[in-house]
Parts: structure tokens; C-alpha cells; sequence
């Protein structure tokens, strides 16, 4: 193939364009370049193929296409290695990597007309600058009609920096090539640093693990170190996450078989073949391991031997019902034998497999034709002569081995002594003592039929990794195929449901302007109520608040009507589906929730268990990329109606919501308000912990504001902008109980702390257009940040000052202005105190003080009280978390807003008399009722620093310090000295006494 005559024209046009562009632009001084060039120009380049085998029983289903240069005499461009970096760093890599593919298109369709081969794969490595080149989706979809080729053939490289550059060019790029039925493999998996990472967010369906961590691996009775454990967890990882898994560089037959014994199910190497000539590449297989046939002892069967397992045992005992008793006695010895070896639940279950089918080495061509089953026919067959002996730790099949000849002795009246002998035994003691007492007891056991079943689900209905690859590879296929979103969700929902072993499946759109879950398809055995494509199947979230919840945190939600502690509505509808269980996993488009995956199992079947998760994860990954492939209108208009750094509705979305409702009568005769919320210091916040974090800041109001809206029908929130933003209700009760969750959510945040300045309004439809709900409500929260009020309300009669009148951005702006001129040492939280203490009111005062010495002392919190005139109860009104709570029981940081002022002397006297005061938690001394607060907080100590305004309203500013503050006699020297000068009088707050 050295003259590449056979390629068809058009292909050699692509590599001469290619090629031609390359010789047009500017050009290394490069001898190296300009003979690769000379070579591609000539068709001088001839790929090699190297097999990729099933393990262990040695057919090819692969070739990889590597890079040569025969007829090139230049020692320099001797290696494949030597050919990609001359490219790379010439620029030539685009013309090669479209040679190379070409060719190896041809040669692989050329091997898949015959009928061993027929679906034989190809891989082609792609360089990091491949996809970076615009034009190289359009190549490799041309490449693929001009070779008469199906995308689902070819099976691309990457390497882990390919596939994780940080710009997200490469991931588009990848995602667009899964889209048009293009497999892609992780190639060198292992040497990057970011393998993990690059799993989760490439569409790679297969994993190449790196030839210097397969050379590692040793015979199978060495336990592995180093390198070879990482191998062995990469395989676990792999097949978790129904990854294919294939390992380079295998040239020992012990790697071979200690690579199928821990799970890998493909492999590449000399050991199989080295890189040849296509007319030189074999495929007959290749068995490698001893005798040609597997380790009987392994636990690791691939799926489809356990496919052909359960099949063989569920026939044998339905069939077979004089043998169910010995089938039966059998598995149940298997199990104890496999936990006394340490297996895992697979592990026993497959060990019961083969245990129940002892009797089949004759039988199984009766049972089913070995030819359906290939491989998986003669690997069965080997496991079930494996030789009955116990030893120290046994394999599967050994233990099985055993346990059918100790259920055949048992009912042939031998002596059990003489058969654990004969068997090598080396029992535990917990062990010998149940097979003692299974020998001896007089009870037959019962038929096995129903633990076959169970086993069958674990094992295959919803464990068959394969099958699901399988599905997965069907399902990327499906996003490329003409039709609507809906039709391409309906062929998910079925491949999904099939593969998963699930009763039915359900796929739905997040819609959080209404605050609902939106049913787009259901298939399945589906309730009366349901239908295959509904036009009004909807879920109001508010109703089920722990779905919501993980709906919005991308975690996986699992329900059985079983589980005691579950949501009373989510049981109340898997009951009013006539389901057992369910799971639900939430769509994520953009980094954002689009909707979820519900799957439900029938009553009585085995719930859904965290191994079915990988899966359904990566059917929700199909579907984002479906809706990302064919909803690009749907998507500019989301990204129109979001605001981009939040992903809640903007300003735009607000007042259409609030037109409909207000001027089109949408809400009827109900009032519509808006809560309007500003967060407070947000440039303090900017300069003194960076932008990123203040942007962090307002992600995470917009998330608190989503998760709260959400628990209250008809209410959504919105970014208006900046620091502001706002939830629209409809309503005017329980307005305030809304604003003390958010507050209390945002309080147990991480620091910096938000805080919150918040007006409500509310109208009337038909009474005024949107801008007066805006302008009243704006007006409403600006009175609010003047007077430091918890909330400032205006109802629809209520009358309120100009917006201006009430906006305090003269005195304020001045203030800011005085403070960032105040001098470089010190922090914005000192520089406004500073300023608050000339001009301020008492409740920013107070504010001011409370921000400043938090920030100095490393304080805990503050909180700010209130009493009336006259009045019995402390009111707090508002508080500053810098840490979340020491004490996680705490449910609420305000979860009593009102204290008896009778049960607090000390406060009584410090706002009677303006004295400070100050408790430590271990100060026997010091009040007690103060102390149970410090205790219940979970902090080391408080000061109090009290005001009493002219009217007689007393304010108590409480600072509270824990263990990562400064001491309490540092902290009141410092606050004294502060708070005199907020106060404008001395100030002390000497240690609090008991009472009496």
C-alpha cells in the first residue's frame, strides 16, 4: 500500500489540499519537515496495524493504525514517535493524520466485507492540533462517505491533554465527532494528570491504559504494587462506569491472564502481534493463556460467560426438578464458601451460578448451542471442570467445584470428614461449624428458582456492562439521525430502559420560570394517567422538596416505598404508578439543570442500587448532547432569558413573567409582589477577597434564592443586574418567613458573608402597569438600606416616598468615598466603621462596629437586637456569619427570633444602664443563661455592646467569638476602645456575675 493507488481519488484530493496549504503558508527551516512533506506528497506514508483482542480468548475486533515511513532513508524519521513530532511541530500533522486516516478507512472496509470481520474497528490516533483545526469535524464525516465506511467503525485516540486543554475547543470539538457515531478512546490512560477529570467531561466511551503501567503487571498469585495497582483500579474504575477497557503493551502470557482475572476484556501487544502490512495483519485468534483455555479459578467471567451461566442454571432448574435439591444446597454452600475467600457480592453470585450448574459439561450443548455463545460457550465449559479443592483462598469456579461435590456426597449419605479431606479443606472456624450444620439437618432445601432469579437481575438484567456499552453506542447514534428532540428522547428512553432492566423511564424538562418538572416522554409499563408523549404531565417542585433539591445539585435521588424516611409525596406517586422504586438522575446542560432521567422498577423487583448510576449518568450525558446538537434555537433563546453568570432568569424574563400576569390578568384576582433584594458590600467584597469571589458571592444568592422559590408555588427568581435581585409570588403572605430562609440559607454559606437589604411590593392586576411593581418595590428596598430595617413592605394601598426621596446614595457614595481615601492599612471593613462612627445612624453604627471587629478579632459572628420601649422581648434584626456554625445541630441560626427578656439579666442591665458586658463559656462565674446561648451556639464566648436610641428603643450589638478567634481579653480591650468611640461615651464590658 506503499504507492497508495488503491485510495480512491477524492480521498488523495483531501490530503492534497491539505498538503497545498501547508506549502502556501509560512514554512520551518526544517530538513526533517521538508522530507516528511517530500514522503506525504509521494504516498510514501504506509500505515501498520496492530490486533486488539478480546481477553482471553484472543480474537481481533480492533486494529490500530500507526504511522510509517518505509522507503524514507532518513535515520532521523526512523519511529512513529520521530514522524508525529516532526509534524506536530511543523504543521504537517493535518495533511499525515488525513493520509493516515484515509488509508486505514479503506483498508478496514475493505476487511469488514468479510464475515469474521465484519465489524471490525479501526483506531486512528488524532493529534491535539487536529482539533483545533476548524475544518476537521467536515474531514473526518468526508472521509468516512468517500471509504463507504459507518462512523461507528472508526474509533479516534486522544490523549488526556488532547481531550482537556481548558478552553473547551478539543471537548466541542469531541462531542461533536461522538455526535455523528464516532467512538472515541482515551489513549495512554494514566500518565496525564487529569484522568479523572477528563472521564467526566469528554464523551470517550473506551480507555487505552499506557503500556508502562501494563509492564508492571505480574503472574496473577502476586499481589499488585505500584504501577500494577493502579492498573487494577483504573480496570475497577473502567468497568464502573461501563468504560472499555483495553491494555497496551501486553507481551507475557501471565499479563494476559492477570489482566482477564482482574476485568480488563481487551488487549493489544506483541504478544498477540506486531505492527504489520494490512495483508500481513492475521486474525485468526490467538490463546494465550495455559492450554488455551482460561483460569478456572478467576472470579472475573466476562459478561456474556455470566449471560450464558444464568441462562444454563434457570433452564437446568426448571427443568430438572429431581436435581433442584442438590442445585440448591449447592449455591447455598457456594456463598459461604465465596465469603470465607473474601469475594465480593459479584463474586458470590457468580460462584452460585456455577455451583447450581455442576451437571452441565455434557449438558450444555442441550441447553444452548455453544455456537451462539463462542468464547463465552468454552470459557463456561472450563470453569465447570475446574478441580473440587478448597484451599486457603479459592477462586469461583474451585469453590463451586467444591460446593456441588460436598450437595452430591451430602445426598449419597457420605461422611462429611472424609469429604472436606478429600477436598484439601482449610475451613474457618464460622464456616465449618454452618457446613456442619447443613450436613446434619434433617430439612430439605428449598428450589432454587427464585435465587437463580434474583440472581439474574443483579447479574445481568441491569450488570451487563456490555450490553449497555452497547446501548450507548446506539444511543450517540441516534442523536445524528434526522428528527425532532422528542423523537430523539423516545429512542433514549427505550434503549435506556431496555439496558437498565427498568419498568418504565421517564425523561422531563426543568422549566424554572413555573417551577416545575415537565414530562416530555414516557415509555414502558405506564400508569392509566400516563401517556407515551404527554402535552400537560407536570410536577410542581415545591411538592417534592428533596427531589428538588438534588435536581438542583446534579445528585443522584433514590426512593423505595419501603424507605420509612422518604418524601411522603414522592412515595405517594411511585404507589400512584404501581412502582417498587425508583431513581432519578438530573440533565445538566451547560453546567446548569435541563431536566432528569426517572427510572422505576415494578413492585417486588430489586430496587436500584448505586451500580446502575455510571449508566444512567451517561444516558443523561447522551441527552445533553442531544438537546445541545439540536436545540441550538432553544439554547439562544435560554441564553437571551439567562443571565449568564447566574443561570436564573434575567431582567428581560422578569417583566414578561410580570406583564402576563399583572396586564394580561394571567394571575387573576391574586396580587402579584416582588421581593427585591440588594446585597450589601459587594465592592467591599471584591477588594478584600477579589472578584472571583464576589462573583462566587452572587452565584451562590442566585442558588439560595432557586432553592427557595422552589418550596413556594408560583414563586421564581431573577438577577435584575449587579448586585440585585428579586423573587416574584404571588400573594402577599408569608413574605417575610420567605426572606428569614434565604438569610438563614446564605448564613450557613461559607465566608464572605452576604448581606442583604430587602423591600416588598405588591399590586393588584389591571391596577398599574410592571415599572410602578418595580418602582415601588426598588423604592421599598432602598428605604430598607437607609434605615437598616430587616424588611421594608408596601402593600397595594399602602403609600411610599418618591424612590428618590428614600435613595441614599449622596450620603452613602460620600461615605464609601471618605473610606477608600482613609489610608492603605486598613481593611474596607475598618474604613467603613470609621465612616460610620461621624455620620451613621445607630443601626449602621452599630453594623459597622460588628463588620470591623469580626474582621480584626477573627470573630465567629455578630448578630444586632432590638427591644421597644417598654417592652419584654429581643427582637434580633439582623447578623454577620463569617464561619458556619461549630455546632451542626443548630437547625437555624435564628430559629428564635424573640427572647424572653426576663430570662437575660445581663442584657437587661446593659441596656438599662449602657454598660458592655462579656461571657466566657467556661466562666462558672458568669450569667448562666448567657453561657446555655454560648453553648448552643457552640461558640467560646460573647460581648454585648448596648444603645439606647431617644425614643427609648434599645439596640444590642453580641459578638461572638469560637476557637479560632482571638482571646476574649484581647477581644474586649480592642472592642472597648472601638465602641467607645461608636457610642461617643466610655464603654466597658467587664465579665457578667450570677445573678443572686
Amino acid at each position: 500500500m506503499g504507492s497508495g493507488g488503491d485510495v480512491p481519488a477524492p480521498l488523495r484530493g483531501l490530503v492534497d489540499d491539505a498538503l497545498a496549504r501547508w506549502q502556501s503558508g509560512p514554512r520551518p527551516a526544517d530538513d526533517e519537515a521538508g522530507i516528511l512533506a517530500e514522503a506525504i506528497a509521494a504516498r510514501e506514508v504506509a500505515p501498520v496495524y496492530q490486533p486488539i483482542v478480546t481477553l482471553p480468548d484472543g480474537e481481533t475486533v480492533a486494529v490500530e493504525a500507526l504511522v510509517r515511513i518505509p522507503t524514507c532513508r532518513d535515520p532521523r524519521l526512523g519511529s512513529a514517535v520521530d514522524i508525529i513530532a516532526v509534524a506536530e511541530r511543523s504543521g504537517l500533522i493535518v495533511p499525515l493524520g488525513l493520509d493516515v486516516l484515509g488509508r486505514a478507512c479503506v483498508e478496514v472496509r475493505r476487511w469488514r466485507q468479510r464475515a469474521a470481520t465484519a465489524d471490525l474497528q479501526i483506531h486512528v490516533n488524532v493529534s491535539p492540533l487536529q482539533l483545533r483545526d476548524d475544518r476537521f469535524i467536515d474531514t473526518v464525516g468526508r472521509t468516512l462517505a468517500l471509504a463507504s465506511l459507518p462512523a461507528s467503525a472508526l474509533v479516534l485516540e486522544i490523549t488526556e491533554t488532547a481531550a482537556f486543554e481548558g478552553d473547551g475547543r478539543a471537548e466541542a470539538v469531541l462531542l461533536a465527532l461522538a455526535g455523528i457515531g464516532v467512538e472515541l478512546a482515551v489513549d495512554d490512560f494514566g500518565t496525564g494528570f487529569a484522568s479523572l477529570e477528563v472521564l467526566a467531561a469528554t464523551p470517550a466511551r473506551s480507555i487505552k491504559l499506557d503500556r508502562s503501567f501494563v509492564a508492571s503487571v505480574g503472574d496473577l498469585d502476586e499481589p499488585p504494587r505500584g504501577r500494577a495497582a493502579v492498573v487494577q483500579a483504573a480496570i475497577g474504575l473502567g468497568r464502573s462506569l461501563g468504560l472499555r477497557i483495553v491494555a497496551e503493551g501486553i507481551e507475557q502470557p501471565s499479563q494476559a491472564r492477570t489482566l482477564t482475572a482482574w476485568g480488563c476484556e481487551f488487549g493489544q501487544g506483541y504478544l498477540y502481534g506486531r505492527p504489520a502490512p494490512a495483508d500481513e495483519v492475521a486474525f485468526t485468534p490467538v490463546h494465550v493463556l495455559e492450554d488455551g483455555t482460561p483460569d478456572a479459578g478467576r472470579v472475573h467471567l466476562a459478561p456474556g460467560t455470566v449471560d450464558l451461566a444464568t441462562s444454563a442454571a434457570i433452564v437446568l432448574a426448571t427443568g430438572d426438578p429431581e436435581a433442584g435439591t442438590r442445585r440448591a444446597d449447592a449455591m447455598e454452600l457456594a456463598i459461604w464458601l465465596a465469603e470465607q475467600a473474601g469475594l465480593d457480592r459479584r463474586g458470590a453470585d457468580v460462584t452460585a451460578l456455577l455451583a447450581s450448574i455442576g451437571d452441565a459439561t455434557e449438558r450444555l450443548p442441550g441447553v444452548i448451542d455453544p455456537a451462539s455463545g463462542l468464547h463465552a460457550s468454552a470459557e463456561l465449559a472450563a470453569a465447570l471442570v475446574a478441580p473440587p479443592q478448597l484451599g486457603e483462598h479459592p477462586g469461583a469456579a474451585r469453590s463451586a467445584a467444591a460446593a456441588w461435590h460436598l450437595a452430591g456426597a451430602r445426598r449419597d449419605g457420605a461422611d462429611l470428614d472424609t469429604c472436606l479431606r478429600e477436598l484439601g479443606a482449610d475451613l474457618d472456624g464460622a464456616t465449618a461449624r454452618r457446613v456442619a450444620d447443613w450436613w446434619h439437618r434433617a430439612t430439605t432445601s428449598p428450589a432454587p428458582l427464585d435465587e437463580l432469579t434474583a440472581i439474574e437481575r443483579r447479574l445481568r438484567s441491569r450488570g451487563d456492562s456490555g450490553r449497555r456499552l452497547r446501548s450507548l453506542t446506539a444511543l450517540t447514534r441516534a442523536i445524528g439521525t434526522p428528527g425532532s428532540l422528542t423523537d430523539v428522547l423516545e429512542v433514549t428512553a427505550e434503549e435506556a430502559r431496555s439496558a437498565i432492566g427498568a419498568a418504565s423511564l421517564s425523561i422531563s424538562r426543568f422549566e424554572p420560570e413555573h417551577g416545575h418538572l415537565r414530562t416530555l416522554v414516557n415509555v414502558g409499563e405506564l400508569a392509566e394517567w400516563e401517556e407515551r408523549r404527554p402535552t400537560d404531565e407536570t410536577y410542581l417542585l415545591d411538592e417534592y422538596p428533596q427531589g428538588a433539591s438534588r435536581l438542583l445539585d446534579g445528585v443522584v435521588h433514590w426512593l423505595a416505598t419501603a424507605d420509612g424516611e422518604a418524601d411522603a409525596a414522592e412515595s405517594e406517586l411511585l404507589r400512584r404508578l404501581g412502582k417498587g422504586s425508583s431513581v432519578a438522575v438530573p440533565i445538566v446542560v451547560g453546567g446548569a439543570a435541563w431536566g432528569e432521567v426517572y427510572a422505576t422498577t415494578g413492585v417486588g423487583a430489586p430496587p436500584f442500587t448505586s451500580a446502575d448510576v455510571p449508566f444512567l449518568s451517561a444516558v443523561a450525558g447522551v441527552i445533553s448532547l442531544a438537546v445541545s446538537r439540536t436545540q441550538h434555537v432553544e439554547r439562544l433563546t435560554r441564553f437571551a432569558d439567562e443571565d449568564p453568570l447566574t443561570r436564573i432568569p434575567n431582567r428581560r424574563v422578569l417583566e414578561r413573567r410580570l406583564h402576563e400576569l399583572l396586564e394580561e390578568g394571567g394571575a387573576g384576582d391574586i396580587e402579584v409582589g416582588l421581593l427585591m433584594l440588594d446585597v450589601d458590600g459587594l465592592k467591599d467584597v471584591n477588594d478584600e477577597w477579589g472578584h472571583p469571589e464576589g462573583d462566587a458571592l452572587l452565584v451562590r444568592v442566585a442558588d439560595v434564592l432557586s432553592r427557595v422559590a422552589m418550596t413556594r408555588s408560583g414563586a421564581w427568581p431573577a438577577r435584575l443586574g449587579g448586585d440585585e435581585f428579586c423573587i416574584a409570588v404571588l400573594g402577599t403572605h408569608g413574605v417575610e418567613d420567605l426572606l428569614n430562609r434565604v438569610r438563614v440559607r446564605l448564613a450557613d454559606g461559607p465566608p464572605p458573608q452576604p448581606r442583604l437589604s430587602a423591600g416588598f411590593a405588591a399590586i393588584r392586576p389591571g391596577s398599574a402597569p410592571v415599572s410602578e411593581l418595580l418602582r415601588r418595590a426598588d423604592a421599598a428596598q432602598y428605604l430598607a438600606k437607609r434605615t437598616g430595617a430587616p424588611l421594608v413592605a408596601v402593600g397595594p394601598d399602602s403609600q411610599i416616598p418618591d424612590a428618590e426621596a428614600v435613595t441614599p446614595s449622596s450620603n452613602r457614595r460620600t461615605r464609601r468615598h471618605q473610606a477608600r481615601g482613609a489610608g492603605t492599612s486598613a481593611t474596607p471593613a475598618l474604613q467603613r466603621w470609621r465612616a460610620s462612627c461621624e455620620i451613621g445612624p445607630p443601626v449602621e453604627r452599630l453594623e459597622a462596629l460588628g463588620d470591623a471587629a469580626v474582621s480584626l478579632l477573627d470573630l465567629n459572628r455578630w448578630t444586632l437586637s432590638e427591644v421597644a420601649p417598654d417592652g419584654r422581648t429581643l427582637h434580633v434584626r439582623s447578623l454577620h456569619l463569617r464561619r458556619r456554625r461549630p455546632n451542626p445541630q443548630l437547625s437555624s441560626l435564628l430559629a428564635d427570633e424573640v427572647y424572653e427578656l426576663a430570662d437575660y439579666p445581663a442584657t437587661v442591665a446593659a441596656l438599662r444602664d449602657g454598660t458592655g458586658f462579656s461571657v466566657h463559656v467556661d466562666d462558672a462565674a458568669t450569667d448562666p443563661q448567657e453561657r446555655a446561648v454560648l453553648t448552643e451556639y457552640g461558640v467560646r464566648f460573647v460581648i454585648a455592646v448596648p444603645w439606647r436610641n431617644t425614643d427609648g428603643t434599645g439596640l444590642l450589638l453580641e459578638l461572638y467569638g469560637d476557637a479560632e478567634s482571638t482571646t476574649l481579653a484581647e477581644a474586649r480591650a480592642l472592642v472597648e476602645v472601638m465602641g467607645s468611640r461608636t457610642l461617643g461615651r466610655d464603654l466597658r464590658c467587664a465579665p457578667t456575675h450570677e445573678d443572686g
